[in-house]
């Protein structure tokens, strides 16, 4: 928004609420409403005047572990709220949301396009009711993530509402002027499921973000060691730490002093889904440090410490997670553990940095645990950044994507 700003176009933003911020901020480039909550918790959070809260990055390292009355709250709202809410977990966000926005274009009547960014669903759904109280508006449906086919990834109860969801998404599509996806296999998918719309489908990678602070953390490595870094979130059905921390403990009990030589880093928020699973390997606790969820800058500097960077892959093929161009600019050599031959980051990051694919196998552990000994024993250990890496994904080059896809005549800027 800051680069939309300096090309002369003014941006309004409407999101959820944030105790930080209040319900307006008035900032130097562009204004932020903020009305209604992002889950349910976020209300609770709100309501009672929580601080302490999920998913906010910290400046320093450090897993927060669930607690058990969290533990049970999140229990009881599997089995009440998460049943039956729709279109998904951002439902509070709708009403409000819609309410919010209408009077926001008709108080700035200079408004011309509209932008709605998802999932979460919700955020479409509000920026489809502008659209159809104001068809001259132009509207631009950004998908980070699918919504009606991303069965494998927890949206809402499919059982109940499979159908709602593909009539909900064929509706917005029919309704938006253009939209675009992170990768090709998800607008291959949104061709054949939505055909009648298909023209309207563009592919827009994730961006590089400027870091601001440059703040830099100092995690006391061991020089004598390998230190190998994964960077995200864990997520039921999607993306398991199981079948990498069941590998490892097959090294572990196969060649030990080998695994004596590396250290494993997780940074990224843990949850009641993937701190059970690391409590399962007790063995590899020696080997293993959890540093949970950093402020982006912290992240980098992180990264930048690490020898050997780590991902694991998605059990889906239309997911790009957006760490992929932060992998590319750091230019570390990479361990890529994929749930699926048609891994999306492998194919994103094919001939672009030093990469080692394993799709794990229990009965090929042997070989694949040689292959990931002399990818490592051979690895350039690289110390700089690479600007060049990322040049097609730096906020000039993405924010003129998004201006041609919504066909603004950037001659008039």
């Amino acid at each position: 928004m800051k680069y939309y700003a300096k090309q002369g176009i003014e941006t309004t933003v409407l999101t959820t609420k944030n105790r930080s911020i209040g319900s307006k901020n008035d900032l130097k480039d562009f204004q932020v409403y903020k009305v209604g909550y992002n889950t349910l918790l976020d209300w609770f959070y709100f309501t009672f005047k929580i601080k302490k809260r999920r998913q906010i990055p910290k400046r320093n390292s450090g897993v927060d572990r669930p607690k058990s009355g969290n533990k049970l709250l999140q229990k009881f709202i599997d089995i009440t709220w998460r049943k039956f809410y729709w279109p998904d977990g951002s439902m509070l966000f709708l009403q409000s949301g819609i309410k919010e926005a209408i009077k926001i274009v008709s108080n700035d009547k200079d408004i011309t396009h509209i932008v709605s960014v998802g999932l979460p669903f919700t955020c479409h759904l509000i920026a489809s009711q502008l659209k159809e109280n104001n068809p001259h508006l132009y509207w631009h449906q950004d998908i980070e993530d699918p919504f009606s086919y991303s069965e494998e990834f927890w949206v809402n109860n499919f059982k109940k509402y499979q159908q709602n969801n593909i009539d909900a998404e064929r509706k917005v599509f029919e309704l938006s002027d253009s939209i675009s996806v992170t990768n090709s296999r998800a607008k291959q998918k949104y061709e054949t499921l939505f055909h009648e719309s298909a023209h309207k489908l563009s592919v827009i990678h994730p961006m590089f973000s400027d870091y601001e602070n440059n703040i830099s953390l100092d995690l006391a490595l061991d020089n004598d060691k390998i230190h190998i870094g994964y960077f995200g979130s864990f997520y039921e059905k999607v993306r398991s730490p199981e079948p990498l921390l069941e590998f490892l403990d097959y090294i572990r009990e196969h060649d030990i002093e080998k695994l004596k030589q590396w250290h494993f880093h997780f940074f990224g928020q843990q949850s009641r889904f993937s701190i059970p699973i690391f409590d399962t390997y007790p063995e590899l606790k020696p080997y293993i440090s959890l540093h949970g969820f950093l402020d982006r800058d912290i992240s980098i500097s992180a990264m930048r410490q690490m020898n050997v960077l780590l991902n694991v892959g998605n059990s889906t093929d239309y997911h790009l997670p957006s760490k992929v161009v932060d992998y590319l600019y750091i230019n570390k050599p990479l361990i890529n553990i994929k749930s699926i031959d048609t891994d999306a980051t492998a194919l994103f990051l094919d001939n672009r940095i030093d990469i080692c694919n394993l799709l794990l196998q229990k009965d090929n552990y042997k070989v694949l645990s040689e292959t990931l000994f002399a990818f490592i024993d051979n690895a350039k250990m690289n110390t700089e950044v690479s600007e060049s890496n990322i040049a097609a994904y730096t906020t000039e080059v993405i924010g003129q994507k998004y201006l041609q896809a919504m066909q603004v005549d950037q001659e008039l800027l």
